[in-house]
């Protein structure tokens, strides 16, 4: 009798937690950034509350931290070219979510909520691999 006790206290606990995190969408990864821009936009849509947004990165493992009146760059690589593209986003806020995978060679991505008013306007995610 006292185990079954026990087993639902665990249970009236537990599944009330299983059920919020099974509500936050999860993020799919992609290595390609346009990819995962459109992934991210999937899941915040644009005009969603920053404060969800964050919420959602975070519970995706991503770490955010809040910029105000920043500057944000969205870069590219050319296929087959040694250049690259960038676009600046200027004195503008945002939240910043990294997120790191892998062991010896690390994959980057790096997401950029954009926002204005407390409502996200653009999504940016610049993705890479750095070495230990």
């Amino acid at each position: 009798m006292k185990y079954l006790v026990i087993a639902l206290i665990l249970v009236a606990v537990l599944l009330p937690i299983g059920i919020s995190l099974a509500s936050i969408p999860r993020l799919h990864f992609h290595e390609n950034p346009d990819k995962m821009e459109q992934e991210v936009l999937r899941v915040i849509l644009l005009g969603a509350a920053i404060a969800d947004a964050k919420k959602i990165m975070e519970r995706n493992w991503f770490k955010c931290e809040i910029y105000e009146n920043s500057t944000f760059i969205r870069y590219r690589k050319i296929p087959g070219n040694s250049e690259s593209e960038t676009k600046l986003f200027s004195h503008v806020d945002f939240i910043l979510c990294t997120r790191k995978k892998g062991f010896i060679v690390k994959q980057n991505w790096i997401v950029g909520i954009i926002y204005e008013k407390e409502r996200v306007t653009t999504v940016v995610v610049n993705y890479g691999l750095t070495g230990s």
